[in-house]
């Protein structure tokens, strides 16, 4: 606590010193020559600077995922204060997002997240099927901090808006190819022009991935988590006037990866409480740790996935108002297969795991145009979504007491599906009390509706069990903020945010289903956004804490296969800090330093989360490091006679100690790391060609995203990626 009031008082000392050195800079009420791009976000519904929205926001443009090598939306996470994102341990197209230490990283479907992701303004109702490809995407917005008012149901934590590139009405193509280590190549394209000229316009684009399995598997010799997906996405714009646009957009991923990349991690003795000597050792023998890149899985059944979507977004201009449409509909297909031992004794193994969702949304807004001193949004939202899943294990039968051989026990499954409905009603203004400064204020209004039919284990028996769900909560956020210059608004603001209570669907029977309590958020967050140096320099602080009630935690049991379980937690504290600032001293080069401080802390609260009862105050908040940071430089160095230029980046990633896991237990724990990444590219001079080399994780850094001792039964860990270099070429015109 003492490191975090210090360096928290050293941020703001930072800050506040900036005006006093540049009160002289010249105004930016237009951008002057060698300043920083201006940054637009959606943030509040509307396109807005992002100096002038009072919200801690990082905005990922299109440059800087091309800069940084990003290509699916886990690796956003790496360059953004106070955010994680990872894959989902067993499934590695499911994102789990924590943003400022809430998230939830189940891909059960009964569990909502915490954190909000949208593409194109349509809400994600799930986790499965999450890991988006960010080829022709213009910008990805990580908004921190209660968003419900706008963003919508289930974003205590915070949201993702993923907004792709719209056409631009004029004839244009990309092509993009790159080759890692591990064998991974990736190939892209786009294509866009119009249809009809200034009326309609069409954008068309795809890719293709193939390898980069980092994991040895020693039972067949072979490599294991080798990814294979391809899929597109088509852009229509039409524009009859200048007071209507509708944007269309439909996407399809087809993903056929290998398993994911699981390293077995037995202990021949207890390793405190809450991790005991798992079966997989006491039992089968099996109690010495694999290497740091191995597996030994017997099981290696490719997954199978289908994921696509249609979002349609409208929009009118009436005046003195405008009228917005978002339609949206969303459609996820998978089979999931996971040996989750391991190893080469089939202990356990999720053999098959069928997953169908298929979800339909509709907002409308009314927003207010023109310059007076009220400016507003007002809508409703509706959202209908089922889904299905059937799940089928494999368990060893000296389980369940019968003598060698060990063999396996197909056929212990369970099926559930559930129709969700869920309604909303919200309001967001702002009035200018001064020229200055401003009040805002915002409400929403939600009702959700879960009923869940089960089918328990195991499934012949026919037994349905029928349990319900309602929840409802009206949620609001107050603030202000003042222009201290033309260049620097300070902002403080009160949120509370909401997500919505659920039934335990992975219950083994109906007898074990219950439904749990939503959770709240109060949360306090105060702010300075700023210019500098003609635009040259940008600085941006927030300050929150937040108070959770009824918070929502995972827990894993072992009955006797593993069994996720969610439990209320009374109350959870967190303080923290974000400071991200962007300086170009020179045309040539580029300065950028981003920090992220955060403190959490459960109360006194007694919960059995999978090994019996323990108290929350001693343990930590999972994947809520207290320091991440980010430091990148870039030089752009002219070739002479106009040959194009050079640019030269590196960066470094810093993470505290963090556990990956809600139990805390020393299989999940992770040390303090940092990653060094570097970057060589050239540019033709008419930059339609260029040509990179690029490293990651030069310093072959060993960490883990994830560990879990999976209900005492076994322990496994899913390591990072470890050194990689590569490739990459690509042509526009």
């Amino acid at each position: 606590m003492r490191h975090f009031l210090t360096s928290s008082c050293a941020l703001a000392v930072l800050v506040t010193a900036a005006p006093a050195a540049y009160a002289q800079s010249a105004p930016q009420s237009a951008r002057t020559a060698g300043s920083l791009d201006e940054i637009i976000v959606t943030a509040r519904k509307r396109d807005e600077s992002l100096k002038d929205v009072p919200i801690s926001i990082t905005a990922v443009s299109s440059e800087t995922l091309e800069r940084n090598n990003m290509a699916r939306l886990d690796q956003v996470g790496t360059i953004t204060p106070n955010v994680q994102l990872q894959a989902v341990s067993v499934n590695p197209n499911n994102i789990a997002p924590y943003i400022r230490g809430i998230g939830n990283r189940a891909q059960e479907p009964s569990q909502d997240s915490p954190v909000a992701i949208s593409i194109d303004g349509v809400y994600l109702t799930d986790i499965n099927g999450s890991m988006v490809d960010l080829f022709d995407v213009q910008q990805v917005e990580v908004l921190r901090g209660p968003q419900g008012t706008l963003q919508g149901r289930n974003s205590p934590g915070g949201a993702i808006n993923i907004r792709t590139k719209r056409p631009t009405g004029e004839f244009g193509a990309r092509a993009e190819v790159s080759y890692e280590r591990f064998n991974l190549m990736r190939v892209k394209g786009a294509v866009e022009g119009p249809l009809v000229q200034d009326v309609l316009a069409a954008k068309a684009s795809a890719f293709y991935t193939k390898g980069g399995g980092y994991v040895k598997n020693t039972f067949t010799g072979e490599g294991m988590g080798d990814l294979d997906t391809w899929g597109g996405r088509l852009g229509l714009m039409y524009t009859p006037n200048d007071n209507f646009t509708a944007y269309l957009t439909g996407d399809y991923t087809k993903d056929n990866s290998e398993q994911a990349n699981i390293r077995l991690t037995p202990n021949a003795t207890a390793q405190g409480p809450r991790q005991p000597v798992p079966v997989l050792c006491s039992v089968f023998g099996v109690c010495t740790p694999l290497g740091k890149h191995e597996n030994s899985s017997n099981f290696t059944e490719p997954n199978e996935g289908k994921t696509g979507g249609l979002a349609l977004n409208m929009d009118w201009d009436l005046g003195n108002v405008t009228l917005s449409s978002v339609s949206g509909y969303r459609h996820v297909n998978q089979i999931n297969r996971t040996d989750v031992d391991a190893s080469s004794i089939s202990l356990l193994e999720a053999t098959d795991r069928r997953f169908k969702l298929n979800q339909y949304s509709q907002e409308l807004r009314l927003a207010s145009n023109g310059n007076g001193p009220l400016s507003y949004v007002v809508g409703t939202y509706l959202l209908k979504y089922k889904w299905n899943l059937f799940q089928e294990l494999t368990l060893n039968s000296v389980l369940f007491g019968a003598p060698p051989p060990f063999a396996g026990v197909p056929g212990i499954a369970s099926q559930r599906r559930q129709n969700t409905s869920s309604y909303a009603i919200f309001a967001q203004s702002s009035y200018d009390l001064t020229s200055k400064g401003s009040g805002s204020a915002g409400g929403r209004y939600t009702r959700d509706k879960k009923p869940q039919i089960s089918v328990p284990a195991p499934v012949t028996t026919g037994v349905f069990g029928d349990i319900t769900g309602k929840f409802k909560k009206f949620t609001f956020d107050v603030g202000t903020e003042y222009h201290l210059t033309d260049d620097a608004m300070a902002y403080i603001k009160f949120s509370r945010g909401y997500r919505s209570g659920g039934i335990n669907g992975d219950a083994p029977a109906v007898s074990g289903m219950n439904v749990y309590d939503p959770e709240t958020l109060d949360s306090i967050e105060g702010g300075l956004k700023s210019e500098w140096m003609d635009g040259r320099l940008t600085s941006n602080l927030a300050v929150f804490h937040y108070d959770f009630k009824n918070i929502q935690i995972i827990a894993v049991d072992s009955a006797p296969g593993p069994i996720q379980r969610v439990v209320n937690g009374e109350n959870l504290k967190m303080w923290g800090a974000e400071l991200e600032n962007t300086f170009k001293p020179i045309d040539a080069l580029t300065l950028t330093a981003n920090i992220g401080l955060l403190d959490s802390k459960y109360g006194h609260d007694i919960k059995n989360l999978g090994f019996g009862p323990t108290d929350l105050h001693d343990i930590r908040k999972e994947y809520a490091p207290k320091v991440t940071g980010y430091l990148a430089a870039d030089y752009r160095l002219p070739l002479n006679n106009d040959q194009g230029s050079l640019t030269f980046g590196g960066n470094v990633t810093y993470r505290s100690s963090m556990a990956t896991s809600p139990v805390d237990n020393p299989i999940a724990a992770q040390s303090k790391y940092a990653l060094v990444d570097a970057l060589v590219t050239y540019r033709s001079e008419d930059e339609r060609l260029s040509l990179s080399v690029y490293g990651q994780n030069l310093t072959d850094k060993y960490y883990i995203t994830t560990g879990e001792a999976t209900g005492g039964l076994l322990g496994f860990q899913v390591v990072g990626r470890p050194r990689t270099w590569g490739v990459r070429a690509s042509m526009q015109y």
